[in-house]
């Protein structure tokens, strides 16, 4: 059954309502929202769909059909104005654009000045070239911007992480722990 032009706008107002329900539902504040529109298209008989972007909501059936035509010579380099094109799905994406946040609010709010207040134990580890006194570093309490050098084991609650003699571990000013593996390991 052939869909109409005002029926196809009037599932793409319906796309865009219920995207526009899902971000106000989510509560987060938002500084703008952009909308698109694609359409699942194919030629009558044929097997193979091709995602064809629309310039929006206004479209009519007829831009359908030329927007289909054109993205398949784009991608097949053949016309077939003999066969009708279908449209087989339409998809639209709303997309809330959150307004800027400081990136320190990522940052660990439990870091310490320096790396002995980090510190949670010292233990025995074995290594390749045998047992190492090993200090044991809450994870989140490393300084911010510090470093040093392994060994070391460093606690998260989902994550243990061994930094091997010799190897340097780096703190950056977001909390990340960069690793630089010392030569010949």
């Amino acid at each position: 059954m052939p869909i109409s032009d005002a029926e196809l706008v009037s599932v793409l107002d319906a796309h865009i309502e219920e995207g526009n329900n899902i971000l106000q539902r989510e509560n987060v504040e938002i500084d703008n929202v952009q909308v698109f529109h694609t359409a699942d298209m194919q030629f009558q008989g044929q097997t193979h769909i091709l995602n064809v972007a629309l310039a929006g909501r206004a479209v009519k059936i007829a831009d359908l059909a030329k927007a289909f035509a054109e993205a398949y010579w784009n991608r097949f380099r053949v016309a077939l104005p003999e066969i009708k094109p279908v449209l087989a799905n339409l998809h639209t994406a709303v997309i809330g654009k959150r307004k800027p946040f400081p990136i320190d609010a990522l940052t660990s709010k439990t870091a310490t000045e320096n790396l002995n207040d980090a510190k949670i134990d010292t233990r025995r580890v074995w290594f390749e070239d045998g047992w190492i006194s090993t200090p044991i570093f809450d994870r989140n309490r490393l300084p911010l911007n510090s470093e040093f050098l392994g060994p070391a084991i460093l606690e998260q609650l989902d994550a243990t992480t061994v930094i091997h003699p010799g190897d340097r571990a780096r703190v950056d000013v977001l909390g990340n722990v960069i690793i630089h593996v010392a030569k010949g390991q």
